[in-house]
């Protein structure tokens, strides 16, 4: 079951990231709707990544909710939400008139 669930994640990892190549590398992103909605879409992830870590920290150090030793894999766990979180914000937003 868990096996199942981690291959259904690393797909999704993968397909939200080559969405976000192929509009990287589209005419569309070139223009200045284009590198506007990349730049909200970088700012949405930096902010979801740097909230994650702090939440994480807190949970680790201040909490101790989660022990030391699974940190680096709640990193992890955080850095790959990000970027589905990121593609299906991109996704949102190109729909949107900007």
């Amino acid at each position: 079951m868990s096996t199942t669930l981690v291959m259904i994640f690393l797909v999704i990892i993968i397909v939200s990231e080559l969405y976000k190549s192929n509009f990287e590398k589209s005419v569309e992103s070139r223009d200045e709707r284009g590198r506007l909605i990349l730049l909200r879409v970088k700012s949405l992830s930096y902010n979801f990544l740097t909230g994650g870590i702090f939440l994480g920290m807190f949970l680790t150090a201040i909490f101790n909710i989660m022990e030391l030793e699974f940190f680096p894999f709640y990193v992890l766990a955080i850095f790959l939400l990000q970027g589905v979180i990121s593609s299906v914000y991109l996704a949102i937003i190109r729909k949107k008139e900007i």
